[in-house]
């Protein structure tokens, strides 16, 4: 069995999308697959928690597979986790734009200047639509960038579209999760240089569609998907917003409604990101922001309309090593 057979037959695929970019013969599909256990076995349904909860945000290889493995290169779950992942910052603090964001509107409005001023080309991120159903896109002109803007929890896999990106642009920027920013930086340093900056988001766990929207927020809430306007992680709870309430929820009940590879993961900053983003660390209605490397020193540097201030990277490290502790 092929090592990567094994991540995914563990529940360990992160969905990221690398390999489906990657694979030379379109062999890999990634998303949630509903009846995945009835099509392929290395998908399949597990239980945690006492809860039954579809894995099925993952890979999916097909009949067209000729045993390449190109797949294995890029994975993030087979590449492992840093032993400190605060071992390179370059620079950290807080950052606030005029751009309505999450927080601070960091990331919008880094892509959003360098798409001005023409240093980037495109940028690959994440969109929802009113029900909070999430898709990746490619954003190509700086008036994108306020529609893709805030937090979205549920999984979406974002390098999927790089095979497309490579063929067209030379300068491509990639917002994702610390898996997606792994799998990223492994295709830029195996097959691609094309991928000119990558920031990562911090991130405690991620949830399928399914399972945040449907099964938690409509079922158990009783919260309509289509009135929420929010959701955010605050001070040790799930919160999530309406016009009119918001609700609070124990991380420990969301937690058991994510993927399972999330339950493994020990990577909360985004370490291998040129550029970190969160909102732990800050006041509110600011980003955290960590500077990684020269490459995302340069970047940020040119980015026009972020006011910087102090933010608390001791406060970081405490929630990330809450993760490591969970997941380790």
């Amino acid at each position: 069995m092929a090592e990567i057979d094994g991540i995914i037959n563990a529940g360990l695929c992160t969905g990221c999308g690398g390999c489906e970019a990657i694979c030379p013969y379109n062999a890999v599909t990634v998303g949630e697959h509903p009846d995945a256990e009835l099509k392929c076995v290395n998908c399949y349904l597990i239980k945690k928690h006492g809860i039954d909860v579809p894995f099925n945000s993952s890979a999916l290889i097909g009949e067209d597979c000729e045993d390449c493995y190109a797949c294995q290169r890029i994975c993030p779950a087979l590449n492992g986790h840093p032993e400190d992942e605060f071992d390179n910052i370059v620079k950290f603090f807080s950052g606030k734009s005029t751009i309505e964001g999450q927080d601070g509107g960091v990331v919008s409005q880094i892509i959003e200047s360098l798409l001005e001023q023409g240093f980037i080309d495109c940028a690959l991120t994440v969109v929802r639509d009113k029900k909070w159903g999430t898709k990746p896109v490619i954003i190509t002109s700086p008036e994108e960038v306020r529609k893709v803007a805030g937090t979205k929890y549920t999984a979406a896999p974002v390098l999927s579209l790089l095979r497309d990106c490579i063929d067209k642009y030379e300068h491509i920027a990639v917002v994702g999760t610390p898996c997606q920013a792994q799998s990223a930086q492994l295709f830029r340093w195996e097959i691609s240089h094309n991928i000119k900056l990558i920031i990562g988001l911090f991130c405690m766990e991620s949830f399928t569609y399914e399972d945040l929207c449907n099964r938690f927020i409509t079922n158990v809430l009783e919260v309509p998907i289509n009135t929420v306007r929010k959701m955010d992680f605050d001070k040790g709870k799930f919160v999530v917003y309406t016009e009119e309430m918001e609700y609070r929820v124990a991380i420990k009940d969301i937690a058991k409604y994510a993927r399972s590879p999330c339950h493994h993961c020990l990577d909360f900053s985004s370490y291998y990101a040129d550029i970190s983003v969160g909102s732990v660390g800050s006041k509110p209605g600011l980003s955290t922001v960590i500077i990684r490397n020269q490459i995302g020193k340069k970047y940020f540097d040119l980015v026009k309309g972020v006011e910087v201030g102090e933010a608390d990277l001791e406060f970081v490290k405490k929630l990330a090593g809450r993760k490591h502790k969970i997941n380790g």
